[in-house]
This record gives C-alpha cells, sequence and structure tokens, in this order.
C-alpha cells in the first residue's frame, strides 16, 4: 500500500518543486513522515513570520505515486512542493526556506542525502 502525504491537496502539478533523493521509496516515506509530523511545514511558517504553529497553505512532502526518473539517478526522491493558494507568501522565499528548513531536519536524523 502506497502512501503518500501532500499538505496541499490539489490536482494540480505543483508550481514550485525541490527534492532530496534517497535509496528507496520506504526511506523517502520514513523520512518525510519524520519530518512531516515534527512540524515541517509550521517551521517554514515560521521562518516567513507566520504565527506559531501555522503552516504554509499550499506547501507538501511527496514521496510516491509518481515517476522518480526526472530528480533521482537511483533511489526515490522526497518532494517539497508548493502550489501557492494566495498571493500573502513570495514562493522563492517558502522555497528557500523549505529547502534550509529539510536539510536542517534530515541532518538531525542522520539522513541528510544529496
Amino acid at each position: 500500500m502506497a502512501i503518500s502525504l501532500v499538505l496541499a491537496a490539489c490536482a494540480t502539478k505543483p508550481q514550485y518543486t525541490h527534492f532530496q533523493c534517497f535509496d528507496s521509496v520506504a526511506q523517502a516515506r520514513e523520512m518525510g513522515l519524520r519530518v512531516f509530523h515534527a512540524g515541517f511545514g509550521e517551521r517554514v511558517g515560521n521562518r516567513l513570520g507566520l504565527a506559531a504553529g501555522q503552516p504554509v497553505i499550499g506547501l507538501g512532502l511527496s514521496w510516491d505515486g509518481f515517476d522518480p526518473s526526472p530528480y533521482c539517478d537511483a533511489g526515490a526522491p522526497l518532494l517539497i512542493t508548493y502550489q501557492p493558494k494566495t498571493e500573502n507568501y513570495d514562493p522563492e522565499q517558502v522555497m528557500f526556506w523549505s529547502k534550509v528548513i529539510l536539510r536542517e531536519m534530515l541532518s538531525n536524523y542522520g539522513k541528510y542525502a544529496q
């Protein structure tokens, strides 16, 4: 059973993406769930000046249900996706802080991969 978590529930292709490659979909899923449950969206929101505990609407994580070949030569990607829902956030800032936060969180788990 493949589970893909996307914070932004939208059917359109995300406008902005960033990824980290892992050895397998299982590893990408494990890290995606850890990062999500540890407050990834809220941490990005905090860096953008949102109220404590408030995530960025349209920001998501995904690790399955798509072709991984455009992202990783081998293994599976953990994608950060952003589909702006409002004009409140600068997409470049959202993605910048998303990448920083993801790398920090993955480093804390000892699983940072390039």
